[in-house]
């Protein structure tokens, strides 16, 4: 339960191997994504920051903010897998917000 563990600074963090991490996927902070949730439709995200929660398994997990408001951690294999899909799911929300205009 990420609201139970502590986020921690890179400047705090002292394993090597974790900053190492952390340096080579910070500059995924400020991209787009999307993600479709059942019966709702989909939705754009706003990866805001990355975060080392040394409880958390596993302890990188990227925030990302929805523009319904919610907010969202998710690990690196999450993450990669919604940047994969991200043109699908991009044409979607397109047809989506069209489809809410016409309609």
């Amino acid at each position: 339960r990420l609201w139970n563990c502590r986020r921690i600074s890179a400047e705090e963090c002292t394993d090597a191997r974790l900053l190492r991490q952390f340096q080579s996927l910070s500059h995924l902070v400020g991209g787009a994504v999307y993600k479709e949730f059942d019966h709702h439709g989909v939705f754009r995200g706003r990866i805001t920051r990355l975060d080392i929660i040394p409880l958390a398994s596993p302890p990188l997990q990227f925030l990302i903010r929805y523009s319904d408001g919610d907010d969202e951690h998710v690990r690196p294999e999450v993450l990669d897998s919604l940047l994969e899909r991200r043109p699908e799911l991009f044409g979607k929300f397109q047809n989506q917000k069209t489809k809410a205009v016409a309609g």
